[in-house]
């Protein structure tokens, strides 16, 4: 199920989408999507919908390449007045800066996990070689508590 609603500000006014899985009860809570640009939808000469052409290399390029080509893209979808398209190649590129910060953020977390994991290793090695386990022997009817 599919509701529209218009949001308006004194700024900018876009349409928000909210949707509902088949699957969703009455307290669930929507998808919700903000539609800035409207969608150019073609039809065949039977009325079907034709299929959405794949986003070209090129223009992937410009949107998350050089603050140069990026500015190109900007000035020149200004220049056709439409301020959707525009806003929704801003947040294009901004989510994509976001994905691509936290796949780095990610990779370092996930070398200092394998440092931290190599150093436990470690330790347990030592704790085995100093024969800890005979000094505290004594402990092990202690209950353990998960």
């Amino acid at each position: 199920m599919v509701y529209y609603g218009l949001l308006s500000s004194t700024m900018q006014q876009h349409l928000v989408l909210l949707m509902y899985a088949d699957t969703d009860g009455p307290n669930s809570s929507p998808h919700i999507i903000n539609l800035f640009a409207e969608s150019n939808d073609q039809f065949n000469d039977e009325g079907e919908a034709k299929p959405a052409l794949p986003i070209p290399a090129w223009f992937c390029f410009l949107m998350v390449g050089p603050n140069a080509d990026f500015q190109i893209l900007h000035n020149t979808l200004l220049t056709h007045n439409d301020w959707g398209l525009t806003c929704e190649i801003h947040h294009y590129c901004d989510l994509d800066t976001k994905y691509a910060d936290l796949c780095i953020k990610l990779k370092h977390l996930q070398i200092e996990l394998d440092t931290i994991q190599q150093a436990c290793s470690s330790y347990e090695s030592r704790l085995q070689l100093t024969c800890t386990t005979k000094q505290v022997e004594m402990l092990k009817n202690v209950p353990c508590k998960t």
